[in-house]
């Protein structure tokens, strides 16, 4: 059982206990503050998303960064690149002058970079440079000439750096937005569940019901979680979500991921 794992896991039951401790009706409200929360994020976080990419030079910055990022990645894996993509070192300009390792994968990175390759080696190069299944997923199936227009790329490797910088500013606007949300709602709650807070008659099932209702709200915080993570992490979220099948249902079933693409 991997950290991921435990995380996710501890955040459910938590959940489940703080919604048993609350009790139905409060955590209900909560649970539907929450399902309200998403149904808002899922309609207004693209036009959010649009304006900012569109009116602020957030993705440009980001894109800087991307892009140093991946050519980082290219050198970490320039020799594996060079076998699996046939690169011809001899047609790199000055790659027997390099006088060290650091040098000559540099030179390559910056000759794959320049190179134009087709679908199946720009799966490769992406299984190279680590990024979430999902990502690649997204990347591919939207790798085309109205794409590439659309984000201001020239090339693959452009695009991809262009393509994650706006599903960066994507995640931060889901999250600003939920948490925006959620604290608006949590007022109108917090008014809502005090008239039932004194009726004892229903305590018991009211906490039962409010523990099977913060198990639900624990699973949509793990999708939060399982997004982050996804960006934090890279290659090694696959990994982890791999091993174990609670993260791979979680993972298969996040929503708010599929809002991302």
């Amino acid at each position: 059982m991997n950290l991921l794992t435990i995380i996710i896991i501890f955040v459910i039951l938590g959940f489940g206990i703080l919604g048993a401790y609350r009790g139905l009706v409060r955590t209900a409200l909560s649970l539907v503050s929450i399902v309200v929360s998403i149904i808002l994020v899922y309609i207004f976080a693209p036009m959010v998303s649009d304006y900012i990419i569109d009116h602020t030079n957030l993705d440009d910055k980001l894109y800087k960064k991307t892009y140093k990022i991946i050519e980082t990645r290219i050198e970490d894996n320039a020799d594996k690149l060079v076998d699996s993509l046939g690169i011809d070192l001899s047609a790199i300009p000055y790659l027997d002058k390099a006088e060290t390792d650091v040098q000559k994968h540099k030179l390559i990175a910056e000759h794959i970079m320049s190179e134009t390759f087709n679908k199946a080696s720009q799966m490769d190069i992406l299984d190279k440079i680590n990024l979430p299944k999902f990502i690649n997923k997204a990347i591919v199936n939207n790798n085309n000439k109205e794409t590439y227009a659309e984000v201001g790329a020239d090339n693959f490797f452009q695009y991809i750096a262009r393509y994650l910088s706006r599903i960066a500013v994507k995640v931060v606007v889901i999250i600003a937005l939920y948490v925006i949300f959620r604290i608006l709602l949590f007022v109108i709650i917090w008014f809502a569940s005090a008239a039932v807070r004194s009726m004892t008659i229903i305590n018991m099932a009211d906490k039962v019901g409010g523990g099977a209702a913060g198990l639900v709200m624990g699973v949509a915080a793990a999708w939060l979680i399982l997004i982050v993570a996804s960006m934090v992490m890279s290659g090694s979220y696959n990994d982890m979500v791999n091993a174990n099948p609670l993260l791979q249902l979680l993972n298969n079933t996040n929503i708010l991921a599929k809002r991302l693409k």
